[in-house]
């Protein structure tokens, strides 16, 4: 049995894609390198090259991004 740092962190060796949790990281690093207002979920799909729901997916898996009317938010981040 495997435990929740392997099941969701690192990458997956059959498909070599980051799991949920190295994606969030990612995808967390790159929107606050935005310029404020710009991290639309779209614009990180497109950086990634992956889905809008990945992307909506991983935001909700990580413990500090949401999703708020299309934008990639961060809570404790006042603009």
């Amino acid at each position: 049995m495997t435990n929740f740092i392997e099941q969701n962190y690192g990458y997956d060796f059959e498909t070599g894609k980051p799991r949920i949790g190295t994606l969030a990281d990612g995808i967390q690093v790159w929107s606050i390198c935005q310029e404020i207002g710009n991290s639309s979920v779209s614009a990180a799909a497109k950086a990634f090259n992956i889905s809008k729901r990945l992307v909506e997916e991983a935001c909700e898996f990580h413990d500090y991004l949401y999703v708020s009317k299309g934008q990639i938010e961060h809570d404790g981040v006042d603009e």
